[in-house]
């Protein structure tokens, strides 16, 4: 019987999966940190994106409620499940994805930078990073790129009403700058919306009225929306 990712996920989620499968379709081993419920470990292993998981959590309930989710689903023997903060502890493997959905920009900065300041280049190097910030993506797209990371694909989704932003990441050792219309839009973005994108477009329409808002506490944003940028956006 096929599996529908469609019933399981919901959009936010759904574009992660497809941003997974897209970065890296010969992926051993997929790593969910933060995992909440497992499903999207669920489909990564019921559609082959990948042959194991490890699934980690901060507290002790959802990793408990993402270890029986995955034993629900006859999934034993094809996962680990740990109770830890990020990914403290986990060694990465080469090729694997790492995946961070649902979190705090900060925390994302966070948990990649421990990561970093212990595997060796060759690893990081042949490892995917797909992340889904909650907020302050903008520092997301700013640290990890002085960290040495480039900014290989962008999409937007919406959820429930909700815009979220998706990047796939790759390490290199060299630390890149990025302006700051690229910054808080995108690079990847950018090229989109000026191919035409509608997605992005409209994506794009809806950070501008957020950004008004926060401008009158920010002068960084200010002169965000002084960028001729928004000249492109019809």
């Amino acid at each position: 019987m096929c599996f529908d990712v469609d019933l399981v996920l919901q959009s936010r989620l759904r574009a992660c999966y497809d941003l997974i499968k897209d970065a890296n379709p010969d992926a051993v081993r997929v790593i969910d940190v933060g995992s909440d419920h497992g499903l999207l470990s669920v489909c990564c292993l019921k559609t082959g994106v990948c042959e194991n998981v490890i699934c980690t959590d901060i507290h002790k309930a959802p990793a408990d409620r993402t270890r029986q989710t995955l034993l629900d689903y006859n999934l034993d023997g094809r996962f680990e499940v740990y109770c830890v903060d990020g990914l403290c502890g986990v060694l990465l493997n080469p090729g694997d994805v790492v995946v961070i959905a649902g979190m705090g920009g900060n925390t994302i900065v966070d948990i990649i930078s421990e990561v970093v300041s212990r595997t060796s280049e060759n690893v990081l190097c042949s490892t995917d990073f797909v992340l889904q910030p909650q907020k302050s993506i903008e520092r997301v797209r700013e640290d990890l790129s002085k960290l040495g990371f480039a900014i290989v694909e962008e999409r937007v989704v919406v959820d429930r009403d909700i815009h979220y932003s998706l990047l796939h990441l790759k390490y290199s050792p060299l630390s890149k700058s990025i302006t700051l219309e690229e910054k808080y839009l995108g690079p990847i973005l950018i090229t989109k919306m000026r191919d035409g994108n509608n997605e992005v477009i409209n994506y794009f329409r809806h950070l501008r009225s957020i950004f008004e808002v926060r401008a009158r506490g920010n002068e960084e944003i200010r002169q965000l929306l002084d960028s001729n940028i928004w000249e492109e956006i019809k």
